[in-house]
């Protein structure tokens, strides 16, 4: 069994400031947080609640002091919560705070933007050698907290320095190390990408709130990347769907796929529809458990929030189409009988013929 302080030298942890959030398996929902973190897309925002009860104090004096924001958080899976002796820490994703909201007075929402994943390349790959680590790792996290555990923490103090790896490298890793382990046997993760319509990633734009933004004069897609142990696929069926609401953003192939492999990818294409005003709506990829009841089969929903803006350049080729038909009617009444008759009328029917085209346009 390795030690603490052999387990140091993994250099795990990014800063002395960097906040620890923990999601346990002692509850299924809290199963299905981990499973949406790491499927969430690199730039995309995620929530989490936590009961004030779970944040350690030092956490607390952040909030107060409006110091979080912008602060680097790395999301833990705890197993065997509850278990003395037996809970074990895994890391799965790194992020960034960006908003705390205190809900009531006994709740705090954080939003977090996901960005890279940690790297477990040095972990063990086998579930014994595994939960032993994590187990070294939960104790020092706990030691560095006072001795008292708390689900949102600073405790990665010297332990939880890592360099980050992006993209579906990085989330190998940690979905490698989950599907060892009992809790997530049966499962799939996910990882997604939003990639244009040749395929290169998107370049992620986001207002100030954090809603994606999408033009409507282009159509995407997100590319889902699945691993799981399951290999009975006729008596475990599961399938991944898109969900759009079909009004702001249009699926243009099947919104349906059902899993016949142990690990590929998948792409669902979507189209953003124009209108007058910028306009909101969900997306919603969701994983689906082929029986429900059973425990080790995590259920995934991703949301991700989309801003369907209103493009300016059609808007200026839109605002010049109407103030030129108004400059062409125009033109008659300003020359008068100096012009000819035949070029009044033609003035007049063009400028007629623009501001029909913008007013249908608008």
């Amino acid at each position: 069994m390795a030690s603490v302080s052999e387990t140091s030298r993994f250099n795990y942890g990014v800063k002395p400031s960097m906040l620890v959030m923990c999601s346990s398996d002692a509850r299924p929902k809290y199963l299905s947080d981990i499973a949406m973190v790491l499927a969430t897309p690199a730039g995309a925002r995620f929530r989490f609640r936590y009961q004030t009860d779970y944040l350690s104090s030092d956490v607390l004096e952040r909030i107060g002091e409006n110091s979080l924001v912008g602060t680097t958080a790395l999301v833990c899976f705890i197993g065997n919560r509850g278990q003395q002796d037996k809970e074990f820490l895994i890391p799965v994703r790194l992020a960034k705070v960006c908003a705390v909201e205190k809900i009531g007075k006994t709740a705090y929402v954080f939003s977090l933007q996901a960005s890279d994943y940690p790297d477990l390349e040095q972990w063990p790959r086998n579930r014994e050698e595994l939960t032993k680590t994590g187990s070294s790792y939960l104790r020092k996290m706990i030691s560095n907290c006072r001795n008292k555990y708390h689900d949102v923490n600073l405790g990665g103090d010297g332990l939880f320095e890592t360099n980050p790896i992006r993209g579906a490298k990085g989330w190998d890793e940690v979905a490698e190390r989950l599907l060892y382990l009992p809790t997530f046997k049966n499962s799939y993760l996910l990882h997604l990408e939003l990639v244009d319509r040749n395929g290169f990633p998107m370049q992620i734009k986001t207002d100030s709130s954090g809603w994606l933004e999408f033009d409507p004069r282009k159509s995407y897609r997100v590319r889902v990347w699945f691993y799981g142990n399951n290999i009975d696929f006729e008596k475990r069926a599961r399938t991944i769907k898109l969900e759009t609401n079909g009004e702001v953003l249009s699926s243009i192939s099947d919104q349906k796929y059902i899993v016949q492999s142990r690990y590929d990818r998948v792409d669902f294409w979507f189209t953003p529809k124009m209108s007058d005003q910028a306009k909101r709506t969900l997306l919603r990829l969701v994983s689906s458990p082929s029986d429900p009841s059973d425990i080790a089969d995590i259920y995934t929903e991703v949301e991700l929030r989309c801003l369907v803006t209103r493009p300016l350049g059609p808007r200026m080729a839109l605002a010049f189409l109407m103030g030129f038909s108004a400059t062409a009617v125009a033109v008659p009444g300003i020359f008068g009988d100096v012009m000819p008759m035949e070029w009044r009328f033609l003035c007049a029917c063009i400028g007629a013929l623009g501001a029909a085209i913008g007013t249908a346009l608008r």
